[in-house]
């Protein structure tokens, strides 16, 4: 997934569950360095990645929030939160193992 495809699918899941579950709170999981929604939402606008963070999520590394799915991520979305390296590995190990999704 890139991206582009990946702010589109955020956007469009916080859409989704805003019209048949708005009781549902939907929060965005970005890798660690990669925390561009969760710094934008706190700041109230759109902020960029520093540098260029190591990460297993390679297909998760935007550079800022996109411009056009921004006003529509700030205001569905409940939060954002970040993870490490690590936290990916252990869901992976979940989705794998008990969910077996491959």
């Amino acid at each position: 997934v890139g991206q582009g495809t990946c702010a589109l699918e955020i956007a469009g899941c916080c859409l989704a569950m805003e019209r048949d579950m708005p009781q549902c709170a939907v929060f965005a999981v970005e890798p660690d360095g990669y925390d561009d929604h969760v710094r934008s939402l706190r700041a109230g606008e759109r902020l960029a990645v520093q540098g260029n963070p190591s990460s297993i999520c390679d297909s998760l590394q935007a550079a800022a929030p996109g411009r056009n799915t921004f006003p529509v991520t700030r205001r569905c979305l409940s939060g954002a939160v970040s993870v490490s390296d690590a936290e990916v590995r252990a869901a992976m190990r979940v989705a794998f193992e008990t969910l077996q999704i491959v």
